[in-house]
């Protein structure tokens, strides 16, 4: 955890699931200009959820920032990205399901 004044950035897990899902409700109005559509409560489990397939290899970390005790903001974090045919163009002639 990391605190500033009253600001601290905190890691989140399935733990922080009703927490996050309050914050993408409270914000549907950019779901809607993002996404074309509003948040639901699934919004929150998609975000806290594992990486698409797409997306190998890579870790995913969820970040929240709270601010005076309340979740103010989350940030997705992909460690080590890249897209599933792009990793297999560059590191190996072996589909990535054969590993």
């Amino acid at each position: 955890m990391l605190t500033v004044a009253d600001i601290e950035a905190v890691r989140l897990d399935e733990a922080d699931l009703s927490t996050l899902c309050r914050l993408c409700l409270r914000c549907t109005a950019f779901y809607e200009l993002i996404e074309g559509q509003p948040a639901t409560e699934a919004t929150a489990a998609e975000i806290l959820g594992p990486l698409d397939a797409e997306y190998a290899p890579g870790a995913k970390h969820v970040w929240g920032i709270k601010g005076g005790g309340e979740l103010i903001a989350v940030a997705e974090l992909l460690q080590e990205h890249m897209l599933k045919q792009a990793y297999q163009e560059t590191w190996t002639d072996q589909p990535l399901d054969a590993f």
